[in-house]
C-alpha cells in the first residue's frame, strides 16, 4: 500500500483543483530534488493542509526520502495545483472514474470533492488491480459505496491465480463487456488514471461505446 503523508502550510496561498498534481520539493543531502505526486484530499475553501498517497520507489530520489527518512518538522517547497485534468462541479454531468493500481490517487481526490460539493451527483468507480495491496483506498471506497447510493463501485482483479475476496466484482481484464455490465452513462465525465497502456485500452473502448472525446479526461506522464 501506498503510504499517506498530510502537508500542513505556514502560509495561506496554496490551491488546487480536484485531480491536479504537484511538485514537491526536498533537502537531500544539501540538494534540492523534485517529484511530482497527484494529491488525494479535496480542496478546501480555507486550505491548511494537504494529502499525498505515495508508493516506494527505492530509485526516485524524493520517494525515497519520504518514506525512509522524513520526518515531523521537516520542510518542504511545493508548487500549486498542476494539470488540466480537472474535475469542475458546474459540469453537472455524472461522474465515471477508471483507475488502475496507484492511478487512483487523483481519483480519490475528485470523489472526496464530490462528497463535498455535489453529494447528489451520480459517480461511478471501476478499480482495476493485480493484487490486494495494491486497492489503495478500497476500504474507504466500499464504505463509501454502502453508505452512498449515488455511489457505485467496482473492483476488477487481472491476476487470476490469487484468491480474491468476495467484494472483487471482476476477475478479469477491463473490457467491453465489463464496461457494459457496469451500466455507466454515455454522457458523463469520464476520469481515467493508471499506466499508460491501460489509458490507450479504456479510451480506445470509450469511444467504441460512443463516449464523446470532450467527456474523456486523462493525464499522460
Amino acid at each position: 500500500f501506498p503510504v499517506t503523508i498530510r502537508f500542513v502550510f505556514g502560509v495561506q496561498d496554496f490551491h488546487f483543483l480536484p485531480g491536479q498534481w504537484i511538485d514537491l520539493y526536498a533537502q537531500i543531502a544539501g540538494v534540492e530534488q523534485v517529484g511530482g505526486y497527484s494529491l488525494t484530499s479535496p480542496p478546501q475553501r480555507l486550505q491548511t493542509q494537504f494529502e499525498l498517497a505515495i508508493k516506494a520507489a527505492p530509485h526516485h530520489a524524493v520517494t525515497h526520502f519520504l518514506h525512509e527518512q522524513a520526518a515531523v518538522g521537516d520542510v518542504f517547497r511545493v508548487s500549486q495545483g498542476q494539470g488540466r485534468c480537472v474535475w469542475r462541479p458546474e459540469s453537472g454531468q455524472p461522474l465515471v472514474l477508471i483507475a488502475g493500481g496507484i492511478g487512483i490517487t487523483p481519483l480519490i481526490s475528485i470523489l472526496r470533492a464530490r462528497c463535498q460539493q455535489a453529494p447528489d451527483l451520480p459517480v461511478f468507480l471501476i478499480y482495476s488491480a493485480s493484487s490486494i495491496a495494491e486497492y489503495a483506498f478500497g476500504a474507504e471506497i466500499r464504505a463509501l459505496a454502502a453508505l452512498d447510493a449515488g455511489v457505485k463501485a467496482y473492483f476488477i482483479c487481472t491476476n487470476h491465480t490469487q484468491d480474491w475476496p468476495e467484494w472483487v466484482n471482476f476477475r478479469t481484464r477491463l473490457s467491453s463487456t465489463v464496461l457494459e455490465a457496469c451500466a455507466l452513462p454515455l454522457r458523463a465525465d469520464y476520469f481515467i488514471c493508471g499506466p499508460r497502456p491501460m489509458l490507450t485500452t479504456v479510451e480506445d473502448l470509450l469511444r467504441q461505446q460512443g463516449v464523446a472525446d470532450a467527456d474523456i479526461h486523462y493525464e499522460r506522464w
